[in-house]
């Protein structure tokens, strides 16, 4: 009420050019905290699923704390995607290897959570949901990273109220663009 019908003048602008990298492979408790939110899993049933794939050979050891990979394997993990990616994944890979930011040596006893490469049949619901999480995560944290401009507008009236907005506009969507044609297709399926 205090701003309504007052004349306000443009005060600050900035337009930055923003980077915003994929999230990192899982450790256990960034698993943990993503199996709850997704699925409302405990962190003692995401525990026991993720022991029962490794047992499976179908996920590296779960019981970790480090969220990256070392780099003397990153040969390997490419290899990996290629097995694992789906088509609409694959194209948002850059094709010459890079090193993502996941991939950085490390004092950790235990690298991050990742698939193995062996395909999973027959799973059970809750073990095929968590098995797709780290697939998925994984096949993430090696995609490209999504670039955009971050507008900053700051507006004054003469008698000091001052209003800020932030907006932003992809550049280039990077591993984004995924998740924002899953999360269309989810909002379409809802309507």
């Amino acid at each position: 009420a205090a701003v309504k019908d007052k004349m306000f003048a443009l005060r600050d602008f900035s337009d930055e050019i923003k980077t915003e990298y994929p999230p990192k492979t899982f450790n256990l408790p960034d698993l943990q905290k993503e199996a709850n939110k997704a699925f409302g899993f405990a962190l003692d049933k995401t525990l026991a699923l993720a022991q029962s794939l490794y047992e499976k050979k179908l996920i590296t050891y779960p019981r970790t704390d480090s969220p990256l990979l070392p780099e003397s394997d990153l040969n390997k993990y490419y290899t990996l995607i290629g097995k694992l990616a789906s088509e609409g994944e694959k194209k948002l890979i850059p094709s010459d290897n890079r090193k993502p930011p996941c991939v950085r040596d490390s004092d950790s006893a235990h690298t991050a959570l990742i698939p193995t490469g062996g395909l999973p049949q027959n799973l059970p619901e809750d073990e095929a949901k968590l098995y797709e999480l780290i697939r998925s995560r994984f096949i993430t944290a090696f995609m490209f990273p999504r670039t955009y401009h971050q507008y900053t507008l700051v507006i004054a009236d003469e008698e000091g109220h001052t209003l800020k907005a932030r907006v932003t506009c992809d550049i280039d969507k990077g591993y984004k663009a995924l998740h924002s044609r899953k999360k269309d297709t989810d909002e379409t399926a809802d309507r």
